[in-house]
């Protein structure tokens, strides 16, 4: 899923197991408050999103 990709991996920096666990925490972010972290119409601005961390804090 895109929304989940770390920001390393945006970057071509590699993945490693730090990406695995952004992914995770994308996953339980979703599951906790039913949207993903990361939500954008284009497929830039979400990248633009990961790559800045901005995502709504879950009340």
């Amino acid at each position: 899923t895109p929304g989940y990709l770390a920001p390393e991996v945006l970057e071509r920096r590699g993945h490693a197991e730090p990406a695995d666990i952004w992914a995770l925490g994308c996953a339980v972010y979703t599951a906790l408050t039913g949207h993903a972290p990361f939500e954008a119409r284009h497929r830039p601005e979400l990248f633009r999103r990961i790559r800045g961390a901005r995502y709504p804090l879950p009340p």
